[in-house]
């Protein structure tokens, strides 16, 4: 897919002094061809995303965490970027040196837009729906302080697959693939396909090996045993404490995520980099 590029908002991420310095070059080099900008700072317990004016492209500024926190708040919003103001950066491929080259890019040839899927999930306890959202990365339950393992039963649309003993389970989207669920042994799956992992975190004798469910598939993981401290984590970010009983529903989220493409698919070389 790809779309003209006519306005862009800068999200930059909140308290980065160097991140708010390149958001007004960004804005001042737009400007000065003619396409409207805007900044705005991201505050994670701030609604001001989502009433935010419409963009054709939204450039966060910060690292990955920034643009996992942006793409949950802008949900059916712009696509967006990440121009990559920490570490490595798996999802922000932009830098903030070769930012013009994409821009002048985009501005002359359309903005190449990638759809990938997310994830909607929900806290299922009794009948009471105790909590729900979507996330970009992952969905994982794991255990708190206590070394004790975690009881799980799990279903695919609507079909007892069985249970595991482990010390959580990672459910994760294409994109979020090279994250938590890689280190838990789980396979790395082009960010494009329709489809998402679910990998054991040290499984008990290893009794539970990685899934890859088609994208349309529904999961659903019971929390069947007491255990203490069990906690639903969204992209490493926000948590939901778990009681037994629960029932956690995953599935494709709609709208999914969209990124703007910066070229051919990037993520080869990074895993080699850090091989």
């Amino acid at each position: 897919m790809s779309i003209r590029l006519q306005s862009v908002a800068v999200i930059t991420k909140a308290g980065h002094a160097e991140a708010s310095i390149l958001g007004r070059d960004i804005e001042s080099w737009l400007e000065e061809r003619g396409v409207p900008c805007r900044i705005l700072e991201h505050d994670p317990e701030s609604d001001a995303l989502r009433r935010m004016e419409p963009a054709d492209l939204a450039m966060v500024l910060g690292g990955d965490g920034t643009l996992l926190s942006v793409a949950r708040a802008l949900a059916g919003g712009p696509p967006l970027v990440g121009v990559n103001m920490g570490r490595l950066g798996y999802l922000a491929e932009v830098t903030p040196d070769n930012w013009r080259r994409f821009l002048a890019e985009a501005l002359e040839r359309g903005l190449s837009v990638s759809e990938r899927l997310a994830l909607a999930w929900s806290v299922h306890r009794g009948d009471d729906v105790a909590a729900g959202g979507r996330a970009v990365n992952d969905v994982v339950i794991n255990r708190g302080a206590l070394a004790r393992l975690i009881s799980l039963t799990l279903a695919v649309d609507g079909q007892r697959l069985g249970g595991v003993r482990a010390d959580g389970l990672v459910t994760a989207t294409p994109t979020g693939s090279t994250a938590y669920s890689v280190s838990a042994g789980g396979p790395v799956v082009h960010p494009e396909m329709d489809a998402y992992t679910v990998t054991a975190i040290c499984p008990f004798f290893q009794d539970f090996r990685p899934l890859v469910l088609p994208g349309g598939a529904v999961l659903e993981i019971t929390v069947s045993e007491p255990s203490a401290d069990v906690h639903l984590t969204l992209d490493g970010q926000t948590g939901v404490s778990l009681c037994t009983g629960d029932v956690i529903r995953v599935q494709r989220a709609e709208p999914g995520t969209l990124l703007a493409r910066t070229g051919p698919w990037a993520l080869l070389p990074k895993l080699r980099t850090t091989a």
